[in-house]
């Protein structure tokens, strides 16, 4: 609830000016990822996230939702 209320308060100021894209980063599961990549969906806007580690087998929970509603980036966790 928290995350998406900031996102709200956030992206329509930033879509006023102009931004069309959102940049993020975070853990393999992270919520903040998540609901970064939800509310840039459902405002027409891109979400690119950067993920710490290796890409899971087969992705689920926080991951998966990432993974449906953004482009995902895996980064190692010496780079990051």
């Amino acid at each position: 609830g928290n995350k998406l209320r900031k996102m709200d308060a956030l992206l329509p100021r930033i879509q006023a000016q102009g931004a069309t894209h959102v940049l993020t980063c975070g853990g393999c599961q992270s919520a903040h990822t998540t609901a970064v990549a939800v509310a840039c969906a459902e405002r027409g806007m891109r979400a690119h996230v950067l993920l710490r580690g290796e890409p899971l087998k087969v992705p689920t929970g926080y991951n998966l939702l990432t993974h449906m509603h953004s482009e995902v980036t895996y980064v190692s966790r010496s780079e990051y």
